[in-house]
């Protein structure tokens, strides 16, 4: 949570900001005026400000601050003699007040309350939201473009579409942004899992029953083609359907008509097909698990969502966005240092998104009192290879590089810099053999080439 603290009395304000220092990102101006500014330049949680100051007084400074920025908290400060400033104040907007001298466990107790309060509402506010798949969709690598591209080309086409990808790289999700971003987005948008299922409740889920139809069926259900009329149907994991429901689904494709189980009335549907799997269906048409009609039906318009190794450039965009994400439901509002997004970016995911996602939840949960999460506290890889000691005699051509005045932090950096640059300049600046010739992957290199600003296209020329 970030604080700003307001008060033309230096010593008052440094005493605060020692105090909450630790726990919360913490700004300091020295006047309503300035104040204000900063807070159209930055984003602030909590404004603790003392109402005597020149130029502009607490008062004015919370009056005007309300108004543009309703969801920031403001705190006035005041002494015993002028309750009836802090009075005014929660009139005027604030959210409440501090009598001078402050009591430190008072100010704690109050602060603590205002940073649950911003988390509801931040909580709130993100399910009040509800995004549209297409901006949960994060990323900007070339991959992510394509299928992007690809969702707003194929939307208002009543044609199937096909996803393939492998578990977790966000399929359902992309049969989201192409349903919503269409014409269909004002209708259903029905989901299924056909791996889930027994094949007679698959049938039945999908067709819909009649009262009697079967032990159990004790009144009629309609099915999710009904259910999806004018909308999308999306059958995740598609290649898992039985021979029996194959033919059934081949039908509805091309007849756009079904019947209910143990059904008489002929029912109509309009629903768009998107099916994904993470299954070769070639091959098990080849094998003759998967009806080849069907699969030439399904595989008129077919895309592949990337893997996160293919996109590792996003991998650091992804955990800030589930960093809000989960922090808000959590009401924890912990940052990540810059070696925990080195480290999640060297990760392999067999998961992909899913996997990265479950990652950073678990760092955010286990570390919920902390304002920021290092390396240290989220635990490194029990088998690591210890590599044996070298000896390094130190000569007068490599003294210079042993100068650890500019401290150690600095050194190494500035080291790594040169490697990573000379191993371009070796590799012709092609991305894929640098980071194979540093024995990193592409994500941990592109998060070096942000860290050093390393210009390529200026470097190559």
């Amino acid at each position: 949570m970030h604080i700003l603290l307001v008060d033309d009395e230096i010593h008052a304000t440094n005493a605060l900001k020692e105090f909450l220092e630790d726990d919360y990102i913490i700004t300091i101006r020295n006047n309503g005026k300035e104040a204000l500014d900063f807070l159209k330049q930055e984003k602030v949680d909590l404004v603790i400000t003392d109402h005597n100051m020149p130029l502009m007084t607490g008062m004015e400074l919370i009056k005007e601050g309300k108004k543009l920025f309703p969801d920031c908290f403001f705190v006035m400060v005041t002494a015993h003699s002028s309750l009836e400033h802090a009075i005014e104040a929660l009139r005027t907007g604030a959210d409440d007040y501090l009598l001078k001298p402050i009591d430190f466990t008072e100010l704690e107790h109050r602060v603590l309350r205002i940073k649950q309060l911003n988390s509801w509402k931040n909580a709130k506010a993100l399910k009040a939201q509800n995004l549209p798949a297409m901006s949960k969709m994060i990323g900007k690598s070339n991959a992510l473009t394509e299928i992007k591209s690809f969702a707003q080309k194929v939307a208002d086409a009543p044609t199937p579409v096909l996803i393939t990808g492998q578990s977790g790289s966000g399929k359902e999700l992309l049969a989201r942004a192409i349903h919503e971003v269409g014409k269909r987005g004002t209708q259903p948008f029905v989901a299924i899992n056909c791996a889930t299922l027994s094949e007679q409740l698959l049938e039945s889920e999908l067709f819909g029953h009649e009262k009697g139809s079967f032990t159990g069926a004790t009144k009629s259900k309609p099915g999710k083609f009904e259910l999806a009329y004018d909308g999308t149907l999306f059958l995740d994991e598609v290649g898992e359907l039985a021979a029996s429901l194959q033919a059934k689904l081949l039908r509805v494709l091309q007849e756009k008509e079904f019947y209910r189980l143990g059904g008489t009335r002929l029912l109509k549907t309009n629903c768009r097909i998107v099916a994904a799997t993470h299954r070769d269906l070639e091959t098990m048409v080849k094998n003759g698990e998967f009806r080849e009609d069907l699969y030439f039906r399904l595989n008129v318009l077919r895309v592949g969502t990337p893997t996160l190794s293919q996109r590792p450039e996003d991998i650091p965009l992804l955990v800030d966005y589930f960093c809000k994400q989960i922090g808000a439901e959590l009401g924890s509002m912990s940052q990540l240092d810059k070696d925990v997004y080195e480290h999640l970016s060297n990760k392999e995911y067999i998961g992909n998104i899913r996997e990265l996602r479950n990652e950073v939840e678990r760092m955010l949960v286990l570390n919920m009192n902390k304002p920021t999460i290092c390396l240290n506290d989220i635990g490194q890889p029990s088998a690591q290879v210890k590599q044996p000691s070298k000896v390094v005699e130190i000569t007068e051509q490599n003294q210079d590089e042993l100068d650890y005045s500019i401290g150690l932090s600095n050194r190494l950096d500035d080291l790594e810099e040169r490697l990573v640059l000379k191993a371009f300049s070796d590799n012709n600046y092609n991305q894929v053999q640098t980071a194979k010739a540093l024995g990193i992957t592409r994500g941990a290199l592109q998060y070096k080439i942000n860290k050093y600003s390393i210009d390529l296209k200026k470097n190559a020329a």
